[in-house]
């Protein structure tokens, strides 16, 4: 089955202007998905998606130690929420995003120089598999919906048994009507 993708909100925000970027030094990921939910940050480079999935295929690889670089919408300051951190888990800010842009390949920095403001805060309902979702989250700069979407998916990095689940997944966007992109589908069907 193709994942389904409903849009249950969509609505106006004051705006991000911009994003902060932090390496995530993390021993295991036990509470990664609802670090990114709190702090409305996502995963920016390709090679954490792939550390996502992985683990996703194989859940012994759950406490795995991993550094994932993360990208968050911001008023133009840096406020990560350090106090919600595990024992496990480090935030590394990173003050130049220059120098961070230059060492991710052009097209991927080209997606996140973006001078539009973020005006707009979309919610999508999924049903699908685990991958499919991690993917659809990474291809729209998006984190889990509330703290109960943040723990299924935890859960589903777990014990990864195929099965299909339902979330929600958030994200800023700067146009009036919603623009979420969906990945490939045959990663749907596991090819």
């Amino acid at each position: 089955m193709i994942a389904e993708l409903k849009v249950t909100e969509h609505y106006p925000i004051q705006g991000y202007k911009r994003f902060v970027f932090a390496y995530m030094s993390t021993n295991g990921l036990g509470h990664f998905l609802d670090t990114l939910r709190y702090d409305r940050a996502f995963l920016v480079r390709p090679m954490d998606l792939d550390h996502l999935i992985a683990v996703a295929k194989n859940p012994m690889d759950y406490f795995r130690p991993a550094r994932l670089l993360l990208g968050k919408y911001s008023f133009g300051r840096a406020d990560w929420t350090y106090e919600r951190l595990m024992s496990w888990q480090s935030l590394d800010e990173i003050a130049d995003p220059k120098l961070m842009y230059s060492k991710l390949a052009p097209f991927e920095a080209s997606k996140l120089l973006s001078q539009q403001k973020f005006k707009f805060r979309t919610t999508c309902e999924f049903t699908g598999n685990l991958e499919y979702i991690l993917r659809t989250m990474f291809v729209n700069r998006a984190f889990p919906g509330n703290e109960g979407d943040a723990h299924i998916m935890e859960r589903a990095l777990q014990n990864n048994d195929g099965e299909e689940i339902t979330v929600s997944l958030c994200n800023f966007e700067s146009t009036p009507e919603p623009s979420w992109r969906m990945p490939d589908p045959k990663v749907q069907n596991g090819g």
